[in-house]
Parts: C-alpha cells; structure tokens; sequence
C-alpha cells in the first residue's frame, strides 16, 4: 500500500510537498477505517480525499504521481541520449535546469520501503531505494551524480543487491536517462541474473497504482478505459470492486449504461 508521496519542482509545485495515508493519532483508535501497522506502530488510512479551491494543484498531485510511476515503468526501454520527460515547475524559468524529485513510500511484504528519485529531461540525479524496519533502516542502493567526473557514486550496496547483476547493471546497462530500478527488475528472462527486490517494488508500482487522470488535459478524469475493461471482463469488474471495498466506500456493485452526448453520439 502507498504510505506517502512527496515531489518538488513538479507541475504546479516549486517546493516539496507530501500526501500522506498515514493515520494521525488523536488518541481514539478508528479501527474500521484505518489498517493498523502492528510492526510499526501505525495505522493507514483505508482512503483520502484531495480538496481546495480550484486551481489550487489538486490534480496535479494525482499526475505528479503517476509522471512518477511512467519513469519507473518505462525508463529502462529509453534509447542512449532519449531525453526524459520533465515536468518541471514552470513558475520560473530556472526549474527546467534544476531536478524534478519524487519520494514514494510504500508497505510491502510486511516491510516500509521508501524509492526516491530525481532527474532533469537529460539525466537522473539521484536514485536511492531504503528498507526502514523497526530496529535498523538499510540502504539497498544509492547513486548521485558527481558533475566533477560526469559519473555516479554510489553507496555500498546491500546484501539483496551484492551480486554478478548489479554489477552488470552498474557497470554496462544503465545510462543516464535509465532507473537503476527498472533496469534491475526488467532483466531478460532467461537470464540467470535475478534482482528480486527490484522485480518485487516494480511490480507493485505496475500493479498498484491506477490513474484516471488524463495527463494530457488539465483538470480531466479519464474514466472511459477502467470502464471499457469493466464491461468487457467480469475479472476486471471484481477487481474494481476488490479496490473500491478496500477504501471504505461502500460500494457493491456497478450499473452501467451507455448515454448519447450533445451530438446524439453514444
């Protein structure tokens, strides 16, 4: 689950700002609408709402999310020299020089990890994967870019990472404009070199966030491809409905029908 979001020089924001699922503790337990993290002393919200007045940035949180999770997923299969894409603040005109940050919090397999990374559209800053647990925190991997030798310095790497992939990965594979991440978690499949905690967090950004934000117009939802798979494939349908009764909607079932718009259009 997503545990908390925070970006900087993104869209419409110049400094960090975060959304965060975690429940505050106003000294009430509020069982039926939080998960309760026994491990870490915490409870998550099971949903949130996003409010303010208009043009107050609202949906571009949602979209600096999922420009976020777009690198993740498609930034191994970038070309040598591909620019990213950077959706910098443009309030000022500097930004587009100055990295575009994301910071993804997330509970999986009993364990919080935090995935941070930062990038202009000509390369990655800085990436660096975390495990918190309750008695130590572990630095999976880091790199920053050294401008003074145009390479990156990395941290040591973790037990989960200490092996004949990363190495490759480091040495040959991953270009500037690549994630180490998703490089690490989209090896050939008949490769012998597995990096499972890289498979395990790609996936669950694949897997786990849905979007119906239309990135390419401000202040749209997109509903029509969720909906199109629902009418499509009942697996779809129940999925949905899978996710909406984890966030306490109370929703059990859908109805769907097909209107004509103003030009008499279904």
């Amino acid at each position: 689950m997503l545990l908390y979001f925070k970006t900087a020089n993104s869209r419409s924001y110049q400094e960090e700002v975060e959304f965060s699922m975690i429940a505050a503790d106003y000294g009430q337990k509020q069982l039926d609408r939080t998960i309760v993290l026994e491990r870490y002393g915490v409870s998550v919200l099971k949903s949130s709402v996003i409010y303010g007045a208009n043009a107050a940035g609202k949906s571009n949180l949602l979209k600096s999310i999922i420009d976020g999770v777009q690198l993740i997923l498609k930034s191994s299969k970038n070309n040598k020299g591909e620019p990213l894409p950077h959706f910098y603040n443009k309030n000022q005109r500097v930004n587009q020089s100055k990295p575009t940050l994301y910071v993804f919090g997330l509970f999986m397999n009993n364990t919080h990890f935090e995935y941070s990374f930062s990038h202009t559209a000509s390369r990655i800053f800085e990436e660096k994967l975390m495990a918190f647990l309750p008695e130590r925190q572990i630095t999976h991997f880091q790199r920053i870019y050294n401008p003074k030798t145009d390479k990156y310095d990395w941290s040591d790497l973790s037990h989960e990472f200490q092996n004949e992939a990363s190495k490759m990965l480091k040495e040959v594979i991953v270009k500037k404009n690549n994630l180490f991440l998703s490089a690490a978690a989209n090896l050939p499949e008949d490769s012998h070199l597995k990096l499972p905690i890289a498979e395990q967090i790609y996936d669950w950004f694949k897997n786990n966030i849905i979007s119906v934000v239309n990135l390419s117009a401000p202040n749209w939802i997109d509903y029509e491809p969720a909906l199109a798979l629902i009418r499509q494939d009942k697996k779809a349908e129940a999925f949905f409905l899978e996710i909406l009764a984890k966030t306490d909607f109370l929703i059990q079932g859908f109805d769907l029908k097909t209107l004509p718009n103003e030009e008499g259009q279904p």
